[in-house]
């Protein structure tokens, strides 16, 4: 390699001038981000962080863009939140179930007003893995076998969504895990936490099931 060629070759690689830095995503949604398949997630919207490498006029940079998660993943990581799958625990959790050991409730609405009562808002997602940590057993009785049919109902009733493009953000996760306990006549589905005016929810979810 000739001395203009290595000269190139250094300032190739020496040249930070458009490095930029990675954009914070530790919120969203008025909610702490939490970490799913290597990028941080909202629980609230599905938008994940994604790193890349990139090569721009030979000039190296890392950047850090924020992009829709993949519904099917954020739909997988709700089901396996709701069957204890989840292995990867957030902070403060194991102080929550020391704490929730000299607490009363038997419902999984209970749970929540003693969660929120307490200044644990941030554990509302793990709140099917607290009740079976305390009561040793599943408030949601959701069968191994039911979550890929869950998963294959999901990704029909996506393709009409996006089909119908009334709007940007899926409808409600869980008022659409809802459709499908009702759909298949499984128990518990009134521990699901759902909000209070469902019914057009409902309707709208049921079209896309159907």
């Amino acid at each position: 390699m000739d001395t203009v060629s290595l000269a190139i070759f250094d300032n190739f690689c020496n040249d930070q001038s458009t490095q930029e830095k990675p954009q914070s995503f530790n919120r969203c949604c008025n909610n702490e981000t939490i970490v799913i398949g290597s990028n941080r997630t909202c629980l609230e919207c599905g938008k994940s962080t994604i790193s890349l490498i990139t090569i721009v006029q030979s000039k190296s940079a890392r950047l850090r863009r924020t992009s829709v998660y993949k519904r099917l993943e954020y739909f997988k990581h709700l089901l396996s939140l709701m069957t204890y799958s989840k292995q990867s625990l957030p902070k403060r959790y194991r102080e929550a179930v020391e704490f929730l050991q000299s607490q009363e409730f038997d419902h999984i609405q209970e749970l929540r007003h003693i969660l929120k009562k307490n200044n644990y808002p941030k554990l509302y997602p793990y709140i099917y893995m607290l009740f079976y940590e305390v009561k040793k057993r599943h408030a949601i009785n959701l069968p191994k076998r039911y979550i890929n049919i869950f998963c294959q109902d999901f990704i029909k009733s996506e393709v009409r969504f996006n089909q119908a493009r009334t709007r940007n953000n899926f409808y409600s996760y869980n008022v659409f895990i809802y459709a499908l306990f009702q759909k298949y006549n499984l128990q518990n589905k009134e521990q699901l936490i759902i909000p209070k005016s469902k019914r057009q929810l409902l309707e709208k979810i049921n079209f896309l099931i159907l």
